[in-house]
């Protein structure tokens, strides 16, 4: 059985759904962070993230809602013929 690959736009991140939860990572880091106001090092940093990580990892509802999003932005991707959408 052959698969037919499609080509895959380049510098596409509204077709990768990674590039929202790396958005609300930083989004939640931020708000975390900002109060009170912390300077972190490198480690602590990096401690900070792999806890955000796991944080959404125990959101299951989270990931299935930006797989379940797919064939709409493959939708608006193909109707902008490769432009911008709204993901």
């Amino acid at each position: 059985m052959r698969v037919r690959a499609i080509p895959w736009p380049s510098m596409s991140p509204d077709l990768n759904p990674i590039e929202n939860v790396w958005s609300l990572m930083v989004h939640e880091l931020e708000e975390e962070l900002r109060q009170p106001a912390r300077q972190l090092n490198q480690d602590e940093l990096w401690a900070a993230v792999l806890a955000k990580w796991e944080e959404l990892r125990r959101r299951p509802g989270y990931f299935r809602s930006l797989v379940a999003s797919m064939r709409q932005r493959l939708e608006q991707c193909s109707e902008a013929a490769g432009g911008h959408t709204s993901y």
